[in-house]
């Protein structure tokens, strides 16, 4: 380590000394983890694309993503209950009733069953009503409620909102 970080000086190789910047931070950030409340909830943030803005977005993404939180998603046509939440997703897969409920656990970004291309093809292509995807992701007691509303336009697409839900 010491001689790498020798050679980095000696030469001046600005590309190898940031590298080695981000791989440091990477790692404290993923360290400071378990302990810091105010990193937990911006990571959980970066899954709901509910960050303040891109680039504190863009700027999480070389952290690993998969297998930290807890995510789970309801995707359905009209807006779920409170008590609905409390159900595992697993409880929904075949619908309740006359509402059919989509939903399951994500590895991460539960987001992305709408906003990445093959989710956003499978989940949305045949929609002409707004749909709802209510996310929840929890690591230990800090947990993170979102709902995007999806409304399709006339001229093709769909609109999406998004806002916090309280997470008791």
């Amino acid at each position: 380590m010491r001689s790498f970080l020798r050679s980095v000086w000696d030469t001046r190789d600005f590309p190898a000394a940031v590298l080695f910047g981000l791989i440091l931070i990477t790692s404290g950030w993923l360290v400071l983890l378990p302990f810091n409340r105010s990193i937990q909830q911006t990571s959980l943030k970066r899954f709901h694309l509910a960050t303040p803005n891109y680039l504190t977005w863009a700027i999480q993404q070389p952290i690993p993503s998969m297998y930290n939180f807890e995510n789970q998603y309801w995707l359905c046509s009209k807006p779920l209950m409170d008590g609905q939440f409390d159900l595992s997703p697993m409880a929904f897969k075949d619908g309740e009733g006359e509402e059919k409920i989509e939903s399951s656990y994500a590895n991460h970004f539960p987001a992305r069953i709408v906003t990445f291309g093959d989710g956003r093809f499978t989940n949305l292509r045949e929609t002409k009503t707004t749909t709802y995807l209510f996310m929840q992701s929890r690591y230990r007691q800090e947990g993170l409620r979102s709902a995007m509303v999806l409304e399709p336009q006339a001229t093709g697409g769909f609109r999406m909102t998004r806002e916090d839900l309280p997470y008791e």
